[in-house]
């Protein structure tokens, strides 16, 4: 029973930072979700810094994103940003 509970370990041990990784996008899409979070924040949205009085009027899809975008989860965060400043007539920075 010692050596299933080994192979587990180890099996747990490898697969959590795989899974870690494929949840997040290659760091180009990091940075440009960052890239993008930023002019979100600063034009349009808030961030966890703003004051409350702000963060009535920012849509809370943007607001959602950033946050994603902040843990990694780029997929879901990058095309909601896009719209959101495209929405508001903002250019979206490149895409480096």
């Amino acid at each position: 029973m010692q050596i299933s509970s080994k192979v587990l370990a180890v099996v747990i041990g490898v697969a959590l930072p795989i899974a870690a990784s494929a949840q997040s996008g290659p760091p180009s899409d990091q940075a440009y979700c960052t890239a993008l979070s930023q002019k979100y924040v600063r034009y349009v949205g808030y961030g966890a810094e703003t004051s409350r009085r702000y963060q009535r009027s920012a849509p809370l899809a943007g607001q959602v994103a950033v946050t994603q975008c902040q843990r990694g989860e780029t997929a879901a965060a990058i095309p909601v940003l896009e719209r959101e400043l495209v929405n508001a007539g903002i250019s979206l920075p490149g895409r480096g």
